[in-house]
C-alpha cells in the first residue's frame, strides 16, 4: 500500500486567473474574475497562481465555476495505491468508493477510482483519489462588470476585397466559384454566407481564399463574406451578387460549304460559361420565325456537340440551322443560319479553273 496524505506545494494551486469569450462583446477575449480561495493561501504562505484560457465558455458565470471545480479536484490531492484479491475486480475507473482504514485512521472516506490493474496471479491494483460531493459544490459567482472601453466596437479586422464569382462548369457538379483576397494579416478563417430572398440557405467556412459552389437551383444570388481573426472578431461583410442561369444564345454561326454538305461551327461571346453544348435542328425550308415551338414542330433534330455536319443534301437547295445553347440549367433561344451546298468543293474547282486557264489552248483562244 501506497498513501500520499496531500498534494506536494510544487504542484499546489490556490488561485485561477483566466479568460473566456465574452459573446457579449463580439466573443473578444476577456478576463474573468478570479478564484481565490485565501485559507489555502495562509497554508501556503503565498499565492500560486495559474492560468486557464476557456476558449469555449461564453459567460463570466460558466467560467468561474469550471475554474472552482478545476481548482478545487487539484488540491484534493490525497491519493492511496493497493492491492486488492480477485474481489477487486468488480471495481472499475470511475466507482465511487468508501475507503475504511482503521488501523491508519481512515474511516469512511470517500474516494474515485483512478486507475485498475489487472494481475491473474497478484490481483487487483487500484489507485484512489480523493473525492466528494465538496469537491462539486457550486460556487457563488463574483459579480462581472465589463470595462467601459471593451464595450467599444473592436473594429480591429478589416473586411475581405475583390470578391467576384466565377462560373465555372465541372461535370454538371461544380457550377463556380468565389474568390476574394483578405485584407488583414490575422485572419483564421472566413464565413461564407449564401442568401436567397434574404434568407441564409448556406454557410460555410473557409480556411483560404476560395470556395467552390454547387447544388444551387437557378435563379439571383448575394453571397457575403466575413473574415474572421484568432481571438473571434468578426468584419464587416463584403458583398456580391450573382446568378445561376441559363446559357447565352450563340453570337454568330460559320458555314463552311462542302460536297454535299454543310458545316455549322457556333461561336460564343465572353459572357459564355464553361461546360455548356449547343442543340442543332435543320430545316429545308426557312420557318417563319425561330422561337422554339416553330422550330420543335416544324424543324427536324440532328444532335448536339460543338459543331455539326450534315451530310448527304442536295446541291444549290438552302438549308437552314437553327441552333441554340444548352447546359444544366437550361436552354438558350434559338438563332437562324443558313447555306447552300456544292458538288465540288470550292477549293478545288478554283484549281481546275487555273490548271485550264493556264494552258496554251485557252491562252490562244483569249489572244484570238
Amino acid at each position: 500500500m501506497s498513501i500520499t496524505p496531500e498534494l506536494s506545494l510544487s504542484e499546489a494551486t490556490n488561485a485561477i486567473y483566466g479568460t473566456f469569450v465574452d459573446a457579449e462583446q463580439k466573443y473578444t477575449k476577456t478576463d474573468f474574475s478570479s478564484i481565490v480561495v485565501d485559507k489555502w493561501v495562509a497554508e501556503d504562505g503565498l499565492e500560486i497562481k495559474e492560468n486557464i484560457d476557456y476558449r469555449f465558455v461564453s459567460s463570466p458565470y460558466q467560467s468561474q465555476r469550471l475554474a472552482n471545480l478545476y481548482l478545487c479536484k487539484k488540491r484534493a490531492g490525497r491519493r492511496v495505491q493497493l492491492t486488492l484479491n480477485l474481489d477487486g475486480y468488480a471495481y472499475r475507473p470511475g466507482d465511487v468508493v468508501l475507503l475504511d482504514l482503521p488501523n491508519l485512521g481512515i474511516k469512511s472516506l470517500e474516494f474515485r477510482v483512478a486507475e485498475w490493474k489487472f494481475h491473474p496471479q497478484e490481483g487487483v491494483e487500484i489507485l484512489l483519489e480523493e473525492d466528494g460531493a465538496y469537491i462539486y459544490e457550486d460556487i457563488i459567482g463574483k459579480p462581472f462588470e465589463r470595462p467601459p472601453f471593451t464595450e467599444l466596437p473592436t473594429g480591429g479586422i478589416a473586411p475581405p476585397i475583390n470578391l467576384t464569382f466565377m462560373l465555372v462548369n465541372i461535370g454538371d457538379v461544380v457550377q463556380g466559384y468565389l474568390s476574394w483576397e483578405n485584407a488583414a494579416a490575422d485572419v483564421r478563417h472566413n464565413k461564407v454566407n449564401i442568401i436567397e430572398q434574404g434568407k441564409v440557405i448556406q454557410t460555410i467556412q473557409v480556411p483560404g481564399e476560395r470556395v467552390d459552389i454547387a447544388g444551387l437551383p437557378r435563379g439571383v444570388y448575394r453571397v457575403e463574406v466575413r473574415a474572421i481573426n484568432a481571438a473571434g472578431a468578426i468584419s464587416q461583410p463584403t458583398i456580391c451578387d450573382f446568378s445561376i442561369e441559363a446559357p447565352p444564345p450563340p453570337i454568330s454561326v460559320d458555314i463552311t460549304v462542302g460536297m454535299f454538305s454543310l458545316t455549322a461551327a457556333p461561336r460564343q461571346g465572353d459572357s459564355a460559361s464553361y461546360g455548356s453544348n449547343f442543340e442543332f435542328w435543320l430545316s429545308d425550308k426557312r420557318l417563319s420565325d425561330s422561337s422554339e415551338n416553330e422550330v420543335i414542330n416544324h424543324a427536324t433534330k440532328d444532335g448536339q456537340g460543338q459543331f455539326w455536319t450534315q451530310e448527304n443534301l442536295k446541291v444549290g437547295h438552302v438549308y437552314f440551322f437553327y441552333i441554340r445553347t444548352i447546359n444544366s440549367y437550361g436552354k438558350s433561344p434559338f438563332v437562324e443560319a443558313s447555306g447552300k451546298p456544292d458538288s465540288l468543293p470550292g477549293d478545288i474547282l478554283e484549281e481546275i479553273d487555273k490548271k485550264i486557264n493556264e494552258t496554251e489552248v485557252i491562252k490562244q483562244l483569249k489572244k484570238g
